[in-house]
């Protein structure tokens, strides 16, 4: 069943008030989390905005507009069921890494067809220490091949349009899961979803605007 669920835009202006965020929406932080995300956070405003990763340049902001949006996927999936994820033209890797870095169950591997992200995706992982993340550098389309079928988790912020977007993550979705796609409210290329993909829910990020949807492989009839 279709549903949407609204959440309140606001600032998040320490990893201490993320840790809050993060526990109002299941998922408790250990002492090592914060200090991790104290270290991911810093190293994105050091690093990321020189190389064209990111537009954030102040830790409130990357808290709030770039690793915060991650935690609204908790109101729509329990992410705990999950346990091989792929973060699709990660870019900054703020999305594969928070969900790395909160859930560490899980196997995350962060895909981008750009040498200087996938060498900062690397460098990052090993300097803020999230050892369940693995790198991949390479085009979607080219990769297809050798990792279809093998998650059960696929998401992606500002890829592409709706259609382009879903259809290239639909070949790495395994026979069940789902795809988590960040985007405009407004954008109606996420809405009529392709590829006998049914669209289960929608739920409202920290930052207004931004939203986060997710599809599963529609029912046969």
């Amino acid at each position: 069943m279709f549903h949407v669920k609204q959440s309140d835009g606001l600032t998040i202006a320490t990893v201490e008030q993320f840790a809050e965020y993060s526990a109002e929406r299941g998922c408790v932080l250990s002492s090592i989390q914060v200090e991790r995300l104290g270290v991911l956070t810093e190293w994105l405003v050091d690093r990321a905005p020189a190389l064209g990763l990111s537009r954030y340049r102040d830790i409130p902001a990357v808290l709030t507009a770039a690793l915060a949006p991650t935690l609204a996927l908790f109101e729509l999936i329990d992410v705990t069921e999950m346990y091989r994820v792929m973060d699709l033209g990660a870019g900054s890797g703020a999305l594969g890494f928070i969900l790395a870095l909160t859930q560490p169950h899980l196997a995350v591997t962060l895909m981008d067809r750009r040498a200087k992200a996938a060498t900062f995706l690397e460098l990052t992982a090993q300097h803020v220490g999230i050892g369940n993340a693995q790198v991949i550098r390479g085009d979607a389309r080219e990769v297809q091949a050798v990792h279809a079928g093998r998650y059960n988790l696929v998401c992606f912020r500002a890829v592409a349009e709706g259609a382009t977007a879903l259809g290239l993550a639909y070949p790495f979705l395994g026979s069940e899961g789902y795809i988590a796609a960040w985007h405009q409210t407004g954008d109606d290329s996420f809405q009529c979803p392709v590829l006998g993909l049914s669209r289960r829910g929608t739920a409202q990020t920290v930052v207004r605007g931004l939203v986060v949807s997710v599809y599963s492989r529609a029912a046969e009839r």
